[in-house]
């Protein structure tokens, strides 16, 4: 049998079903809130929904419908536009389409299911679902939840003993604290691919409490529906001064355990945060293991809780913030460096990002140190590679060994999964995790050997092929 038949023989005997799901980063699902039902979270309607509902609301509005203790629900229904554009389908609606930001992950998830109706990789059928979470919790409470539906409804629904699992950004920390905390679930997940994880968490948090959010820095302030607007909608939600950011993330444990640990550097330095002291002396620091220093010690910086109280944020917040930051070192203590043992990783360098923290003499933002090419916009490399920090493949290393993580060049953070680099990145790897690529071919036959035999009377020795081999049988002669 010719090799590329053999291919195909192994490629469709025995179809099994595999669901890959897809877990997407922080603020990437869309929420209802039960007390606010006017005010849902869904920046795929941007006019009616972020426009008119969120610009208008003062940070302590925002901080009040986001704490994360008030009930909130993962929006399951897609808009009714995309839906009568055919842009999403009942079908997919039931697979959970519906609870992702769909302008920044539609396009992936129709890249992965080709056929809009399940795919199938060589001779596994593997139906494409999305998890929605409440991005406001605790990511440990978030996977604890994402586990339940993973077990208890997607892998019953289609008969399946394991799934195939993609993250983005914070989906990363999400599925690793499911895996962490539930033991179950590990046998039950094929393998992982993260992209862009913040493992380490990411300067850009700890920064934004000393600047809030800048245009262009944080946005590019492009407005909504692509019109010029001269300032950023996203930028003024999340809170354009540092009293604004620090209000509305200190109702929410999720966002804050993206601040950096005691693991994170920034590939140059482990001292990542740069100031000047009243007497003018640098000053560089790392964050200290055993106590989160210097987020909650006296100094600004490099303390957030004595920043918030020189900047005269209200009192509740700094104790909110306090607490949020002693929860995050929680988590991050207990999940560690944590993986499920087949886990691969893409992330993204050659974009500005902010890389380390730095305050000149005068007590401004050195933006030009602070930012460097080491990153994706959002997360720097040596947070979103720290889980192989050694490795750094391209697609074509794929079946060299065993590589377990990839760069990509240029590619911003927010728009990962519209990459169609990422995009190819993650079904070649797919297509390896289920043994479809870098497979050896079958030994080729050994070739013919002229025959030595002896023609016994009354017999005479020929020669019958195949596809697959010679061999040679005794014929009687004729009488």
């Amino acid at each position: 049998m010719p090799d590329n038949a053999l291919s195909r023989s192994i490629n469709t005997i025995g179809t099994q079903t595999l669901p890959i799901i897809f877990i997407p980063g922080v603020m990437g699902s869309r929420l209802e809130f039960t007390e606010n039902p006017k005010t849902p979270w869904d920046p795929d309607n941007q006019v009616f929904t972020m426009a008119f509902r969120w610009l208008p609301l003062k940070a302590n509005d925002k901080r009040n419908i986001l704490d994360f203790k008030k009930e909130a629900n993962v929006n399951h229904f897609p808009l009714n536009t995309q839906f009568f554009a055919k842009n999403i389908r009942l079908e997919e609606i039931d697979r959970n389409w519906g609870e992702v930001v769909f302008s920044k992950y539609g396009p992936f998830l129709h890249s992965m299911d080709k056929n809009r109706s399940g795919t199938t990789f060589g001779r596994f059928k593997t139906p494409v679902y999305a998890l929605g979470y409440d991005w406001r919790q605790t990511n440990d409470k978030s996977g604890d939840k994402i586990t339940d539906r993973i077990i208890d409804d997607i892998l019953p629904k289609e008969k399946a003993n394991q799934a195939i699992i993609i993250t983005h950004s914070m989906g990363g920390l999400v599925l690793r604290a499911a895996l962490n905390n539930n033991s179950d679930l590990i046998d039950k997940v094929k393998g992982v691919i993260h992209v862009m994880q913040p493992a380490a968490g990411a300067p850009v948090f700890y920064r934004r409490f000393y600047t809030g959010n800048q245009i262009p820095v944080d946005d590019p302030g492009i407005g909504i529906l692509g019109f010029p607007l001269g300032f950023s909608p996203l930028n003024i939600i999340l809170g354009e001064s540092p009293q604004a950011w620090a209000t509305m993330v200190s109702a929410m444990r999720g966002p804050t355990e993206l601040i950096p640990t005691p693991r994170y550097s920034d590939g140059v330095n482990h001292e990542w945060i740069n100031f000047f002291t009243i007497l003018g002396s640098p000053v560089a620091l790392a964050v200290r293991q055993q106590d989160f220093f210097p987020y909650l010690e006296l100094g600004h910086p490099p303390a957030l809780v004595d920043q918030l109280d020189f900047i005269n944020s209200d009192p509740t917040v700094i104790e909110d913030i306090a607490k949020r930051v002693g929860q995050a070192k929680t988590f991050h203590d207990k999940l560690g460096l944590f993986n499920h043992p087949n886990t691969w990783a893409i992330f993204s360098t050659g974009v500005e990002t902010d890389t380390a923290f730095f305050r000149d003499q005068n007590t401004n933002m050195d933006f030009d140190k602070a930012r460097s090419l080491r990153g994706d916009g959002t997360v720097p490399e040596t947070s979103a590679s720290i889980l192989f920090p050694s490795q750094r493949h391209k697609l074509g290393d794929l079946c060299k060994g065993d590589p377990r993580q990839f760069e990509v060049t240029g590619v911003d953070h927010a728009d990962g999964m519209l990459s169609a680099e990422i995009q190819t990145l993650i079904k070649a790897i797919v297509e390896k995790m289920l043994g479809l690529r870098c497979f050896e071919p079958p030994p080729a036959p050994p070739s013919p050997q002229p025959s030595t035999s002896v023609e016994e009377p009354g017999t005479k020795v020929f020669e019958e092929s195949t596809e697959d081999h010679v061999f040679h049988k005794p014929k009687p002669t004729s009488e």
